[in-house]
């Protein structure tokens, strides 16, 4: 979704739309000491909600999990999120 937001703001016709990205990096979590990685949100949690709104299947979601836990217990953690921020206006 965040490739498409600023022409989905142009296209409700919105002006002066200005956009900007940040990209937050992961490398080290200690998953039996710390819920995440510091800064990024509880995947565990997340993934339940997810799966209990019926937007992932459990089972896989679960696998994720798992994966993302060993890789950060093996010190192979490498995690990368960028988020998107769009500004505009509607025009007068």
């Amino acid at each position: 979704m965040g490739g498409r937001l600023l022409n989905r703001c142009r296209d409700l016709g919105l002006v002066d739309v200005e956009i900007t990205a940040a990209t937050q990096v992961w490398t080290h979590w200690n998953p039996d000491t710390d819920d995440a990685p510091t800064g990024f949100f509880p995947l565990r949690t997340v993934m339940e909600q997810l799966g209990d709104h019926g937007m992932i299947d459990r089972v896989m979601a679960e696998r994720f999990v798992l994966d993302i836990e060993d890789a950060g217990r093996r010190d192979r953690l490498f995690c990368a999120l960028t988020m998107f921020a769009v500004y505009g206006r509607r025009p007068a």
